[in-house]
């Protein structure tokens, strides 16, 4: 009767044992399980981060090209600017230069008039 005790004995430890180790292989699982979709989620938000890591420095590149373009613009339309100003100031000069000498052209004519009217006819 021991004998049956005994075996009955084993067999309920080795039931228990048994159901332990099964214990622990579900919670090795889940925990598993928990784990790869734990990595998986940081898979897509690091590919999230760097998509728009990407997509912002992409922009920046893009602004600063931007920028570098219209200060180049910048740049040719002042010279531009500059050239049209140096025309413009020239011509002036050369009009106050003829006035002068038109202005010098007519008080000499007027001086001539003068003269020819003070004689006696």
């Amino acid at each position: 009767m021991q004998d049956i005790y005994g075996k009955i004995e084993n067999m309920l430890q080795l039931m228990n044992e048994d159901q332990r180790v099964q214990e622990k292989e579900e919670i090795a699982e889940r925990t598993e399980d928990k784990t790869e979709q734990t990595n998986q989620q940081t898979k897509q938000e690091n590919g999230k981060e760097k998509t728009i890591k990407t997509i912002m420095t992409d922009e920046i590149n893009l602004g600063e090209s931007i920028l570098r373009d219209l200060k180049m613009e910048l740049d040719n339309l002042e010279d531009t600017f500059e050239r049209e100003i140096g025309v413009w100031v020239d011509t002036l000069e050369t009009w106050q230069l003829r006035r002068i000498e038109i202005g010098e052209i007519f008080s000499l004519n007027s001086e001539d008039t003068d003269v020819d009217r003070d004689k006696d006819p």
